[in-house]
């Protein structure tokens, strides 16, 4: 995993994403511009609400592969809690 990631507003999410080598779709600028608009920790369900409750609604796989593709390449880390909940860190 990378050790940080620039979170402005000046950060280009489709380069961020494309320099990991994956695909760009809305659905994932959406949840990248989400996650990376502060450091925070978020679980995918707290996600899915944030964006339930946006006007860019994406489904509950949709948001549970591109968190895991994400932590797959490095730029989010999974943080496992009690070995049952998942939290995601920015």
């Amino acid at each position: 995993m990378k050790d940080s990631f620039p979170l402005s507003e000046d950060v280009d999410l489709s380069r961020l994403l494309g320099d990991v080598g994956i695909t760009i779709t809305s659905q994932r600028l959406h949840i990248a511009k989400m996650l990376f608009e502060k450091e925070q920790h978020l679980s995918a369900e707290q996600i899915l609400v944030k964006l339930s409750e946006s006007e860019s609604p994406v489904s509950k796989a949709t948001v549970y592969n591109t968190l895991g593709l994400f932590a797959e390449r490095g730029l989010i880390r999974e943080v496992v809690i009690d070995g049952m909940r998942i939290f995601y860190d920015t």
